[in-house]
């Protein structure tokens, strides 16, 4: 049985109104794969020509996550590690020598790398490692991605296009290093935790200014990690 993502405004079309219907297997994918050590295309069944984000782990090794999304693009320089504060062109040698996708296709994914040795496809495709690619597909009810340069203001509002009022939502600096800065609605809108750090929830009034996201924008406040004057960002914004 298919799980069918309803969203919001599909609900409110009325009687004789055309929704298109859009199934969680359609847009989510936890695919399972073994390394082969040479570029190939990793197949899905998500279509990211769509748009969306593809973050990957290697499962036998303690190497760096990696997540890469059709906003920033495909290549060796768009690379973001979860556990890392580095920014996407970082030179840390486990995010950067360690493979990377090179094209998102219609049924997934593309995969190459730089340098010559085994260990350079380290985090997306190493010969007799075992890796998960968890797709996300962006589609209203489920997934949005948003980019935004800091302006370093209070109250600012960013605009998303899921339907509904985020239950997620990530964000981290693409030019700069910084924290992985984290809203969910179970902690609330005065606190925010960290994907890289084993912190605790701690005060978080200067990310999301004490407000409660949207079903069509999240408020930003003046924390360096979301909002600071000379820094790009990527937020990732999944659905409640």
């Amino acid at each position: 049985r298919r799980l069918l993502i309803m969203p919001i405004q599909q609900m409110l079309l009325g009687v004789g109104a055309v929704a298109t219907k859009t199934y969680v297997d359609d847009v989510f994918s936890n695919y399972l794969y073994t390394g082969t050590g040479s570029a190939r295309s990793i197949n899905t069944g998500i279509d990211m020509t769509e748009g969306g984000l593809v973050w990957i782990k290697n499962r036998d090794q303690g190497y760096n996550h990696s997540l890469q999304d059709t906003v920033r693009g495909a290549g060796k320089d768009k690379r973001l590690a979860s556990n890392l504060s580095t920014a996407q062109d970082g030179t840390d040698l486990d995010n950067y020598w360690a493979g990377y996708i090179s094209s998102f296709n219609n049924n997934g994914f593309s995969v190459d790398k730089e340098g010559s040795g085994a260990i350079d496809w380290a985090n997306y495709n190493k010969s007799g490692d075992d890796y998960t690619a968890w797709n996300f597909r962006k589609a209203p009810g489920f997934c949005d991605i948003k980019t935004w340069d800091g302006n370093s203001t209070s109250g600012r509002q960013i605009s998303h296009d899921l339907g509904c009022v985020p239950g997620l939502i990530m964000v981290k600096s693409t030019n700069n290093s910084g924290d992985w800065m984290v809203y969910h609605r179970e902690v609330g809108n005065e606190y925010r935790l960290k994907l890289n750090s084993d912190t605790n929830k701690g005060s978080g009034t200067a990310s999301w200014n004490d407000t409660t996201p949207t079903s069509t924008y999240v408020t930003l406040g003046s924390n360096t990690g979301v909002n600071a004057t000379g820094t790009s960002y990527i937020g990732y914004f999944f659905a409640g």
